[in-house]
């Protein structure tokens, strides 16, 4: 005799799925135990089709080490507190198709699913050459650069900032293909991973890598000397990245996203100024400017206007949907989260977490609770909730 929760049968807990009429409860429901899993599908035909969520950091008092981690409802502007003892001490280095993206000390990186607690490990940061181990103790990394100089860093520093982020071609679980990019850090390359390879596949560009994105089944980056690059995200295709565009404007002062809106790819670029001597605090205004139309071919000019959908920018994989999809949310409208580094080591307090309309410039407050803590495990990352 199992637990009570199994004694259940499958096409009775199907059927009580049915009924319910809010994600939050339908997520609650698979997340009994696996056999409950397997009485509800995966996507709710009778639900709506996206759920917006922001992963907020553990912000409750003295809770410092607390696997607390809060997703927080764009639509019923809720938070919802899960323990997820899998992440502490770990920095979320992106999110994508519903799967975080983390760093150990270690440093080991790996994805993460909040909702089926599903975890698939990735190449370590070891495994690159441009990584040694110090010495004998294992806290400590000798990294070298593309100078030549070499550093000894330590294993906090490592998984701080070894690798910027990480976005994925598909949802690991969703029977296609996939592939991850990740943005290394240490030197600002891009590096692919493809089910089944020992080791990341480094693809060494010219000028460090601003921003990574996937559009169309190909993953496009954007570095510092204003060109973007395309690689086939099909995992047969050969791992080289070719130039599609150059003469873009790009600065180190500002943070640039690519992303991918109703099939074109765009470039947000976020401008900021200084906040009590802090720089780089404070949002002011977005350009929008797009760079590939629906056919995937160059073409430059300034956005105007989003019409109905909504970008939502920041560590995660930028992604853009439409406003009918989302109770709460704003058409023509930004949002973005405080994605500083300054969050690994508490010197930011994530008050730049909100909303821009792009028909006025206007920033308002996001419909999520502030955060108003420095006591931070990552930055807050917004992510579509995966039941795979």
């Amino acid at each position: 005799m199992g637990c009570w929760s199994e004694d259940l049968p499958l096409d009775v807990l199907s059927l009580i799925s049915t009924f319910l009429t809010k994600n939050s409860d339908y997520i609650r429901f698979r997340s009994v135990c696996v056999w409950w899993r397997r009485a509800a599908a995966a996507e709710p035909r009778h639900l709506p089709l996206q759920q917006l969520l922001l992963i907020r950091p553990n912000i409750r008092p003295n809770t410092v080490n607390s696997a607390n981690r809060g997703f927080c409802s764009l639509s019923t502007k809720k938070t919802h507190w899960i323990q997820l003892p899998e992440t502490l001490q770990k920095r979320c280095c992106g999110s994508s198709h519903g799967w975080l993206a983390f760093v150990d000390r270690s440093p080991d990186v790996f994805l993460f699913n909040p909702l089926t607690r599903a975890r698939i490990d990735l190449p370590a940061i070891t495994t690159l050459d441009c990584v040694d181990q110090a010495s004998k103790r294992r806290d400590e990394y000798r990294v070298r650069y593309r100078t030549g100089r070499e550093e000894v860093r330590c294993s906090t520093w490592m998984r701080d900032y070894c690798i910027g982020k990480i976005v994925l071609s598909s949802s690991p679980h969703a029977g296609v293909p996939w592939t991850a990019m990740a943005l290394l850090g240490l030197t600002g390359d891009i590096m692919l991973w493809r089910p089944g390879d020992a080791n990341w596949t480094v693809i060494v560009r010219r000028a460090p890598t601003l921003d990574i994105a996937c559009c169309n089944g190909l993953f496009y980056s954007f570095d510092r000397a204003g060109k973007l690059a395309a690689v086939d995200a099909d995992p047969s295709a050969d791992a080289k990245a070719t130039d599609v565009m150059g003469g873009l404007s790009a600065s180190i002062w500002y943070k640039n996203y690519l992303v991918e809106s109703g099939g074109e790819l765009l470039l947000a670029v976020r401008h900021e100024y200084d906040l009590d001597a802090r720089p780089g605090c404070k949002t002011c205004c977005f350009d929008v400017c797009k760079l590939l139309d629906l056919k995937g071919k160059p073409k430059r000019s300034m956005v105007k206007s989003l019409g109905d959908r909504a970008l939502f920018l920041g560590k995660n994989h930028s992604f853009s949907l439409s406003s009918a999809d989302i109770p709460g949310c704003r058409g023509n409208c930004i949002y973005f989260t405080d994605d500083l580094l300054g969050y690994v080591h508490g010197h930011i307090r994530g008050h730049d977490s909100r909303r821009c309309s792009i028909e006025d410039d206007s920033i308002r407050p996001s419909p999520c609770p502030p955060i108003a803590s420095c006591e931070l495990w990552s930055p807050p990352v917004w992510i579509t909730p995966n039941l795979r």
